[in-house]
């Protein structure tokens, strides 16, 4: 009688084995998938940022004409600067202004102990305060412009092209700016 009691013992004591070896392997799985992976973030904070100082820079540009570019412009890259570097960067911010052409040349570099990131880019300036998402667009060699509600839905299913700097030109009605060629 003796070695049935021990035989029952020693199958519930490899059974409880198994079981917690199940269970336990089932939470290595299902564990992994459940962490949520923050580096990227971390990773990707210059890169953020000068693609918000790119953005900035040009909204700094639509908002203003020829005659106060220069003082903006000066205005901003002091701020920029100040900001950029408060988290540890040295950000080297230059622009040219084409007065015949009304063009904004600006350079852009931000520099940190990982990454040493470009942006060289152009972009027009409005001529007076009655400047618009179409005058906008021709500046940019499309043939017009349109500030429409949904550009996802008016620019892509007719073929244009939605430009998010030039929504400041479009009045709050239809706050979206599409070139069309």
């Amino acid at each position: 009688m003796r070695s049935l009691s021990n035989r029952k013992a020693q199958f519930f004591i490899l059974t409880a084995v198994i079981v917690i070896g199940v269970f336990f392997t089932l939470s290595k799985y299902i564990n992994r998938y459940s962490l949520i992976d923050t580096s990227r973030a971390a990773q990707g904070s210059e890169i953020f940022i000068i693609d918000n100082v790119k953005e900035k820079a040009m909204k700094t540009v639509h908002i203003s004409n020829m005659t106060n570019i220069n003082e903006r412009l000066a205005i901003f890259k002091e701020t920029v600067q100040d900001v950029v570097s408060g988290r540890g960067y040295i950000l080297d911010f230059s622009y040219t202004i084409n007065a015949p052409l009304r063009i904004a040349i600006m350079n852009i570099s931000l520099i940190s102990d990982r990454y040493t990131l470009k942006s060289d880019f152009q972009t027009p300036i409005p001529d007076d305060e009655n400047y618009d998402c179409d005058d906008f667009c021709v500046d940019l060699g499309y043939t017009t412009g349109d500030c429409v509600s949904d550009p996802y839905i008016e620019c892509v299913n007719f073929g244009d092209e939605y430009r998010p700097e030039a929504n400041y030109h479009c009045e709050s009605s239809d706050p979206r700016c599409c070139c069309s060629s």
